[in-house]
Parts: C-alpha cells; sequence; structure tokens
C-alpha cells in the first residue's frame, strides 16, 4: 500500500493541469486536483474563449456595412451587451461542466479548495482544514494580471478578467498595453461602438512579432477608428463623474468611462508556500524548471504560466502531457518551445510561426524575403479597404522556409497548416509546387514567386560563389527598411549611463533572468551592481543607437580579446543591434593584435549560445564556478572564434 494519499497532486485546475492529471489517471496514478475557483482555468473561464466570443461579436458591424454591396439590405442593427454576457456566461459553464465530467470519468478527484504546500510531500486544503500528501505535485496555477503599481490611482482600473464581467458597455474606453490581449480587447470595444484608445509605453504595438505585421496591423487598427498612442505611460488615474480621468506622462488627460491594463500576467506563485519546500522561483515569481518540467525539488513539477515560458494554452496543454509521459508513463518527453504557431485575434487578425525577419537575419547569413500585400476578394464588392498581408522569410543557402507571417481573414486556421510545413522543414520550392486552392487568400502562400528583398550578412560576403548574387546587402550596421534608422556604434559618453543601466536591467530579465536564483533578480533591480560595472569599464564600451538613442552596448574587459559585455534592449534585436555591436568589438579586437575572440555566457543562455554560434563563435569548455553572492554554483560555457 502507497505511503502517500495521492500518487500525484495538481495544483490548479486549468488547461495544463488539467490535461496532466487526466493523462496520469490513464496511466494509473491515483490523481487528485484542487482549483479554488472554475474548472477550466484562465482560457476556459476568463481568457482564450470567452475573448473569440467577443471578437466574434465584434465583427458583426463591418458584416452588416459589407453586405449592402452584395445586394442585401439590412436593417438598423442594434447591440446589446447585456444578451452577449449572459450568452458568453452560459457558454462558459457548459464548458466547465464538460472540463468537470472529463476529470471526474478519467477518475480524478477534483476539490475545491486553495491548496498550499506544507513540505514536499505535503499540500494543506484551506477550505477543508486538512492535509493530504502525494509521491509527486504539480503546479499549474497560471498567471494573474499585472497592474503598474507606480500609477497614483490604479485601484480604479480593471483588468482583462473584469472585462468580461462589466455591467454595461463602455461607451469609451483606454487600453493600456501592446501585446495580444490590448490589442484584441482595443478591436473588441472599437467593433461593439467604443470610442478607444490603445496606449502603449513602446513604439510600437505587439513587441518579439515580425515588424511588418506590427506596422501593418497599427495602421489598420487606425483606420477603423482605434486611437493609438505609443511612447506614453499613465502616471495617475482618478474618478471624475461618471468615469474616470487619467493622466499621461506628457501632461494628456484622458477622460474615458473604463480604463483596463493588458500589460501582460505575472506568475501566480503568491501564498502556495513554495519556498518553504525549496522550490526556486525566477526573477518574476515564477517556477524555474528544466526541460521535463521538474522544479529544484525532485518530485515537485510545474506546467503552464507559472513556469513563464511560452504563456500559451496549447503550449501549457503539451507541457502537461509531456509531464504525465515523463513520471507516469516511463517515457521522458520534452517539450520543443522552438516553433509554437499563434494567433493574435485582433482585427484583422494576425497569424504567425518561425522566425521574424530580423530573428533570421540575425541567425541566417542569407535570408530571402517574400511579401504580399493585397485586398481580399470580399472586398471588392463590399467596399472595404482593408489590406491582407502575407510574408514568407526563407534561409537564402538551404532554401528552408523558416518564417510565416500572415495579416488578414483566418490567419489563425492558415498559420496551423503553415506550421505543420515549416516544422517538417519544407522549402520555398516545397511551397512553390504545391499547387495553388483558388480563389483564396491561402494561394497568396504558394504563388509569390518573386523575392521582395535578399539579406546577407556580413560573415557571408567571403562565399560570394555560394550564394546566389544578393539584391540587397546588409553590412554590419543594418536598418529594418530604408524607412528605420540606420544603427550606429560609437565609444560610450558618461551621459549615457543612465539609459546604459536601464538597458542592462531591461536585457538582464529577458535573457538571463529566468535562469539564476530569485535573489540575483532582488540583487540587480534594488543594488544596481551593473551601475558600478559600466563606470569601471567606462571608455571601453562601445554603444549602438538607434536614431540617435542608445539600444545596447558592449565591452572588453580586461584585454581586447575577451567578449566580456554584451547587452542589448529586448526589442532591438531584430533591427541586428546584436550583429553591429559584435562586429564592432571583433574589430577592436584585430586591431588590438587578437586573433580570437572569447566570451563568456550562462551555459542556460541558449539564445545567446545560437547567436554566437551563429557569427563563427564555437564551444571551448564549460566551467562551473561558485557566485559567493548568490550562495550558488552557477554554470558558464566558453565561446571563442578565431579572427582572419
Amino acid at each position: 500500500m502507497s505511503r502517500y494519499d495521492y500518487d500525484l497532486f495538481v495544483i490548479g485546475a486549468g488547461s495544463g493541469g488539467v490535461r496532466a492529471a487526466r493523462m496520469s489517471a490513464g496511466y494509473g496514478a491515483r490523481v487528485a486536483i484542487a482549483e479554488e475557483y472554475r474548472v477550466g482555468g484562465t482560457c476556459v473561464i476568463r481568457g482564450c474563449v470567452p475573448k473569440k466570443l467577443l471578437v466574434y461579436a465584434s465583427r458583426f458591424a463591418e458584416e452588416f456595412e459589407d453586405a449592402a454591396g452584395f445586394g442585401w439590405s439590412v436593417g438598423e442593427a442594434r447591440f446589446d451587451w447585456a444578451t452577449l454576457i449572459a450568452n458568453k456566461d452560459a457558454e462558459i459553464a457548459r464548458l466547465e461542466a464538460i472540463y468537470s465530467r472529463n476529470l471526474q470519468n478519467s477518475g480524478v478527484e477534483i476539490i475545491a479548495s486553495r491548496a498550499v504546500l506544507r513540505d514536499a510531500h505535503t499540500v494543506h486544503l484551506v477550505a477543508e482544514g486538512r492535509d493530504v500528501t502525494a509521491d509527486y505535485i504539480l503546479i499549474a496555477t497560471g498567471g494573474r494580471p499585472a497592474f503598474d503599481d507606480r500609477v497614483k490611482g490604479i485601484e480604479h482600473a480593471i483588468s482583462s478578467n473584469e472585462a468580461f464581467h462589466l455591467e454595461e458597455k463602455p461607451e469609451r474606453v483606454a487600453i493600456v498595453g501592446g501585446g495580444y490581449i490590448a490589442v484584441e480587447f482595443a478591436g473588441i470595444f472599437n467593433g461593439l461602438g467604443a470610442e478607444t484608445t490603445l496606449i502603449y509605453r513602446g513604439p510600437e504595438i505587439l513587441r518579439g512579432f515580425d515588424d511588418d505585421l506590427r506596422q501593418a496591423l497599427h495602421e489598420e487598427m487606425a483606420a477603423k477608428g482605434v486611437s493609438i498612442v505609443t511612447n506614453r505611460v499613465f502616471t495617475r488615474i482618478d474618478e471624475c463623474g461618471d468615469g474616470l480621468e487619467g493622466e499621461l506622462d506628457d501632461g494628456t488627460l484622458v477622460n474615458v468611462d473604463q480604463i483596463m491594463f493588458a500589460t501582460g500576467r505575472l506568475p501566480n506563485t503568491i501564498g502556495l508556500d513554495l519556498e518553504r519546500t525549496g522550490v526556486e522561483l525566477g526573477w518574476n515569481g515564477h517556477v524555474v524548471v528544466d526541460a521535463y518540467s521538474r522544479s529544484s525539488v525532485p518530485n515537485i513539477f510545474a506546467v503552464g504560466d507559472v513556469t513563464h515560458r511560452v504563456n500559451l494554452t496549447p503550449v501549457a496543454i503539451r507541457e502537461g502531457a509531456a509531464f504525465a509521459e515523463t513520471v507516469f508513463n516511463d517515457n521522458p518527453t520534452a517539450v520543443d518551445h522552438s516553433l509554437i504557431p499563434t494567433a493574435v485575434f485582433s482585427q484583422p487578425e494576425l497569424g504567425t510561426v518561425g522566425l521574424t525577419e530580423m530573428q533570421a537575419r540575425e541567425m541566417c547569413r542569407v535570408t530571402d524575403i517574400y511579401r504580399a500585400s493585397f485586398r481580399p476578394m470580399k472586398g471588392t464588392l463590399s467596399g472595404r479597404g482593408e489590406k491582407m498581408l502575407m510574408k514568407l522569410i526563407v534561409d537564402g543557402e538551404s532554401d528552408r522556409v523558416v518564417g510565416c507571417h500572415i495579416m488578414g481573414p483566418d490567419a489563425g486556421e492558415m498559420i496551423q497548416l503553415a506550421g505543420v510545413a515549416i516544422g517538417m522543414g519544407a522549402t520555398k520550392a516545397d511551397f512553390d509546387r504545391t499547387i495553388a486552392v483558388h480563389p483564396t487568400a491561402a494561394e497568396e502562400l504558394v504563388t509569390m514567386r518573386e523575392r521582395t528583398e535578399r539579406h546577407v550578412r556580413e560573415d557571408a560576403l567571403d562565399h560570394e560563389n555560394d550564394v546566389p548574387a544578393p539584391s540587397m546587402v546588409v553590412a554590419a550596421t543594418p536598418g529594418h527598411r530604408a524607412d528605420h534608422p540606420t544603427i550606429a556604434v560609437r565609444p560610450a559618453l558618461p551621459e549615457d549611463a543612465a539609459v546604459l543601466s536601464r538597458i542592462y536591467l531591461f536585457a538582464w530579465q529577458a535573457a538571463i533572468g529566468g535562469h539564476l536564483p530569485g535573489k540575483a533578480w532582488r540583487i540587480v533591480r534594488d543594488d544596481k551592481p551593473q551601475d558600478a560595472m559600466i563606470a569601471a569599464l567606462g571608455d571601453k564600451i562601445v554603444v549602438a543607437t538607434l536614431g540617435g538613442t542608445p539600444v545596447g552596448f558592449a565591452a572588453a574587459t580586461d584585454e581586447p580579446c575577451a567578449l566580456s559585455e554584451l547587452w542589448v534592449e529586448p526589442s532591438a534585436w531584430r533591427r541586428g543591434v546584436g550583429t553591429a555591436l559584435v562586429t564592432a568589438l571583433e574589430a577592436g579586437a584585430r586591431s588590438a593584435g587578437c586573433t580570437t575572440l572569447t566570451a563568456e555566457l550562462l551555459a542556460a543562455n541558449h539564445r545567446a549560445q545560437k547567436f554566437l554560434a551563429a557569427r563563427g563563435f564555437s564551444v571551448l569548455c564549460d566551467e562551473t564556478r561558485r557566485d559567493d553572492l548568490l550562495d550558488a554554483d552557477i554554470d558558464w560555457t566558453v565561446m571563442a572564434k578565431p579572427l582572419a
């Protein structure tokens, strides 16, 4: 008889937790799952599913308008928010019941309670006031909306959670953020007739997506009536009459009925007492896990948004399945996070998979771009001027399609199938050989024969005989396109110190924060050791700028043959900033007589390793060193590049 009450105890009945519980039970495990709110988690209850239903509702206004071009006379259309929300709630309740029934039919015990850890094998059920034990524990608690506590009056703002349950549709709404949730809700409220303003702190919405998609979506959303304000943040929010008054950092006043923050989500680990059991948490509270979702405590695992890997429902489901295979089916399974198709249900819709153009130009020696923009057939009779955008990114040496980006109707449906082809290694020739389905928008993917652009990296120019003559040559300081600023590299100035410190902080979070103990983030954030480092390096630092604004820096510290610092503001990687900085340091090392340029980086920082490997660096050795400040052993990788 087992010494534990359960073989597996899952905390959190969202998509990842439910999949793990059901599959584990199917492999013979005794499983219980605890959920303090509703079975289904963020996606089903307050995320993807209700959001998509609201997206459908918001599209009808344009459908009614378009009908006239096809001979339909549509009378006065009226929208009722209360009816939409009631019907949405009924559908969510139906889905929740299905999730619960599927768990029960799989033999999983559902416990309606908050669960916290007592130790590595003991869970306390708060609602029932009792403890249970389990051989394995899975943390699948998802995430929670992030708010900017620096904004005075932030308590007056709502998140997407509350937006699904508003008693009345706001006539004026401001949405803060530039990611999935922000642009999707901007389209929802705008489509339902609300005066909608989208406010984003960065220069362009949807950071991390291909720049052509970002710019094209911005233009189409603006054409539909969404007011998009970039490079601005709220400093205060006050109640004002029946609504709210917000003030931006440039003094602009925004008067609306609701202000919704969609500035990301944080791992939901507060109050679980994970630290008591020794579970390591990362810089933003996420559970640090290995490739098999195992935490620092051998019998405690975590999947989904709580691990802050890729915060998407299908990824959580795949991670939950991989956990069950690994632990209860004796089939160690790691999830490949490198190629994930995704859709943004903005208006117009986006679908994307693989590398962005800038990522490809960093990783491929030769990058070919195929791009088409056109009006969908439906628009020819409706008179709607909305454009579609399709873009294929191809490795110019291997002919493999490494990225596909679509904007327009049903982009999400198309990108799912494109993801299969790209994941199998399809080449541009494979796409070209495929007979088109006519008349469809998707046929453009297999009929784009003429290359729009070619980008050849500097290190490929020594092998001109190996590649076709380039139509566009990109040297050490590429801009995005002709209308984007060119990268300039210069020595650091004393007045750069503050902005370089901020670049370090952002880059540190994005690149290595998740691979170090949680205390490392607190040290970087609060003690700012980078300030002393930047001051000590002085004129050894080279700074990369875009349009005169510093976006990255690098340095060779002890001697010019060692690249010791390379920090780039996350969104600037796509502009070739990393390449420009490394090229500058290589030139400096050559002029100093170096025959080799070395670099040391965290062994877990695989992106940096791939980046340097693409630039001719190879691994010399791996080392483990004791970091007294962090009180931890840190694994390092040493790479080197011969300098001709």
